[in-house]
């Protein structure tokens, strides 16, 4: 999505019967609606004839900062909204502590009906019971009585729903010890299960790692969004290509792009003996 141009998949409404039908005599104007500080939806008005509502145009403008930024809240709610557009099947959203903003974790629940798992900062502050959370009785959360085996039941200040509380204590490579506060919604799950379902976010981070490091994401010295989203598709696919190549030759990333680097060193020095002989 960029700032000011129209979105790629145009939204669509479809009035329905109690079957699941679509109407055919509904007919009409509708119109969307967003609010969200600097950001403004425009082209939101469609005509609606047979009981659906093609829209052409609709983009988001934003007029905070230098013009051309959503926060990176925003960002996350537009991106998951469209997965839930495109059907993608999934049940949990894991998110480190950056994307744990209460907008974030309501929208999730009460919008798309799916579950989250997120780190909190030492600082948050929860009520352990509805009472509490009634009189305005909250807690931080690195003041709470842990269990290393049994979550906790609380309320995230700002949230009208409960979830599990889970402290995490772990050793860094240096013998260190650190300490994660993960909430999750689903009040089902047992502390095992949230450690085990949010360390598989892990796999992301190290994704960005090789994006970065092998495959030069932060490189470019694009200026204009095509050439830029040029940049990052291609960083997307030489990802793509090193991890086959990596699963293949059964390799660490390092070593494969040693190996690449050596032969074409090895190829360019061949070329260019041949071009001294000339």
């Amino acid at each position: 999505m960029v700032n000011g141009q129209p979105f790629a998949t145009q939204p669509i409404v479809e009035a329905q019967d109690q079957n699941g039908n679509r109407d055919l005599d509904v007919s009409g104007t509708l119109n969307l609606s967003f609010s969200s500080g600097a950001v403004t939806l425009t082209g939101q008005t469609a005509a609606a004839w047979g009981g659906r509502a093609d829209f052409n145009g609709a983009n988001l403008t934003t007029t905070g900062g230098d013009g051309a930024h959503f926060t990176k809240n925003e960002l996350l709610r537009s991106m998951l909204q469209t997965c839930q557009h495109n059907q993608i099947k999934y049940r949990y959203i894991l998110a480190d502590s950056w994307f744990s903003a209460k907008d974030n974790l309501t929208s999730i629940r009460h919008r798309l009906d799916k579950h989250f798992i997120v780190a909190l900062k030492s600082n948050r502050t929860v009520a352990l019971s509805k009472e509490d959370k009634l009189q305005g009785r909250f807690s931080r959360i690195d003041a709470l009585p842990w269990s290393e085996d049994t979550p906790l039941l609380g309320w995230i200040k700002g949230l009208d729903f409960p979830v599990l509380l889970h402290r995490q204590v772990f050793t860094n490579k240096d013998g260190s010890k650190g300490t994660l506060y993960l909430a999750c919604s689903d009040l089902d799950l047992q502390a095992l299960d949230i450690e085990t379902i949010y360390q598989k976010r892990w796999r992301v981070e190290v994704f960005h790692k090789t994006l970065k490091s092998d495959a030069a994401l932060a490189q470019s010295p694009t200026k204009r969004v095509r050439t830029q989203s040029n940049h990052v598709f291609m960083a997307l696919y030489a990802a793509f290509r090193v991890e086959c190549l990596r699963i293949k030759h059964g390799l660490k990333n390092h070593a494969l792009k040693t190996k690449l680097y050596m032969k074409a060193i090895r190829a360019a020095f061949e070329q260019l003996q041949k071009l001294k002989t000339a």
